[in-house]
């Protein structure tokens, strides 16, 4: 079921899966810093009011031009929301860029990260795999 809609981004949610998928598109580069938080803000809402038990964070395409001030962001409001939510696994499809790559990885590398799991892919197969329990080799 789509859940959002944008330029920006694509949320949707899998009943039958207990998945909720974000994917960021190309032209998030031309997003300012408060247009990334209220984004995220949004998926942490469809989290909480659908309690999956997966997420698919697909940032493939996402690029962040920013500050680092979104990595604190990230550890002290939506990650605590996606615990507060129940969701068990998190799989993430690695941006093409370093710089979103590495903001992303150290944001969640830093969280006390005790409820749900993290892993993350290069593809949407092997991350669905995955997340559903089944073995993913890359």
């Amino acid at each position: 079921m789509l859940l959002y809609i944008d330029e920006y981004q694509t949320v949707t949610h899998n009943r039958e899966m207990s998945l909720i998928e974000m994917e960021w598109k190309k032209t998030s580069s031309k997003l300012v810093p408060e247009s990334y938080m209220k984004r995220f803000q949004n998926v942490a809402t469809y989290m909480e009011q659908y309690r999956p038990k997966n997420l698919l964070a697909n940032l493939e395409n996402m690029v962040f031009k920013g500050g680092s001030d979104l990595k604190e962001w990230l550890r002290s409001e939506v990650y605590k929301r996606f615990n507060r939510s129940g969701v068990q696994r998190v799989a993430f499809i690695n941006s093409q860029d370093t710089i979103t790559r590495l903001l992303i990885e150290e944001a969640l590398s830093e969280y006390n990260n005790e409820r749900f799991e993290t892993k993350y892919f290069d593809s949407s197969e092997h991350a669905k795999s995955w997340l559903m329990g089944r073995v993913a080799t890359q």
